[in-house]
């Protein structure tokens, strides 16, 4: 819950919401983040606001109370007006079934279990193409300055990203390769921290 009660005036803009369960979302949809968006948009799935909102508890608290519903599109972020913040991307599971294609929960068990000894062809997409590519920053690397960072409740110090990636490759890690997530703190620009768990493979890379 926010410290802070938060201006929550209503936005012109209003979503349609509509019943969760439906046909499977096209192929585009899952190309690219704005695609996405796009078609949660389309078919009533998404609420989205303009009320500002602040990663310092607010959003965080707005998520929490929105636990199982549809996501939401927060076009307003205090403190980063380049970012719009979108969140309980995959709370419903109904919607998850749309977007992947899935019948309902047991051909969503039976194909994800078929799918970890059945990898899909990788597809390469050059760098002038990716969507990934399309703003790559090189300088003035603070990174809380574009990546917006949040804190979950009151006990937390300080604000965290929350699922930075990290990596760790060849003698580093054994000659294997890891790649995974962690809540990072980046507290000297493009110098930061993350929290690991015992027994994680980052955890084995400290000790």
């Amino acid at each position: 819950m926010a410290t802070i009660e938060a201006d929550v005036r209503r936005t012109s803009k209003k979503t349609e919401l509509r019943d969760p369960k439906g046909p499977r979302a096209p192929k585009e949809a899952l190309r690219s983040l704005p695609e996405t968006i796009a078609w949660l948009r389309r078919e009533g799935l998404l609420m989205e606001t303009d009320v500002p909102v602040s990663g310092d508890l607010e959003l965080t608290g707005i998520q929490k109370h929105f636990d199982g519903s549809y996501p939401i599109l927060f076009n307003n972020v205090k403190g980063y007006p380049h970012v719009r913040a979108i969140t309980n991307f995959f709370a419903n599971m109904d919607i998850v079934d749309r977007l992947f294609g899935w019948e309902d929960r047991t051909a969503r068990t039976r194909k994800l279990a078929h799918s970890l000894t059945h990898a899909i062809p990788s597809e390469e997409i050059g760098h002038d193409e990716a969507p990934v590519q399309q703003e790559v920053i090189t300088d003035d690397l603070d990174v809380n300055k574009y990546i917006f960072p949040i804190r979950h409740t009151h006990l937390e110090s300080e604000i965290t990203i929350g699922s930075g990636n990290s990596v760790v490759v060849g003698d580093k890690f054994w000659g294997g390769s890891h790649i995974g997530y962690n809540r990072m703190n980046f507290r000297w620009g493009n110098i930061g921290t993350f929290q690991i768990s015992p027994g994680s493979h980052m955890w084995q890379v400290m000790t």
